[in-house]
């Protein structure tokens, strides 16, 4: 879910358990873009908020990974570009590589986190 006009609760992760009847929200996400889910392990990925001033702003954002279906997220700070993070895509021909692909940005390759 996407955070607009300073939503700051609808915000996040959400999950599912029950086909979609409820949602929980399990994880603050200020700007999530995408989700990929490779075997166990899913990706979230997205814009992280930048202050006016260049340094990281309001709300959390970036790469973000999980390995209980979505109970619990650990971030990904590797990244040079987590201001604008688009996707994250498991490399088909090295299972232990991904691609991150950036808005405006390019697309980087790298050990899988």
């Amino acid at each position: 879910d996407m955070e607009t006009n300073w939503n700051y609760l609808a915000s996040g992760i959400w999950k599912s358990s029950d086909d979609g009847d409820t949602w929980n929200r399990v994880q603050q996400f200020t700007f999530a873009y995408h989700i990929t889910a490779v075997g166990n392990r899913i990706y979230a990925s997205g814009a992280r908020s930048i202050s006016d001033t260049g340094r990281a702003g309001w709300g959390d954002g970036g790469a973000f990974h999980s390995d209980d279906g979505g109970i619990t997220w650990a971030k990904n700070e590797n990244l040079p570009l987590l201001a604008n993070l688009n996707s994250v895509t498991v490399d088909p021909s090295d299972e232990t590589k991904v691609f991150y692909t950036f808005f405006g940005g390019g697309m980087m390759h790298g050990p899988k986190p």
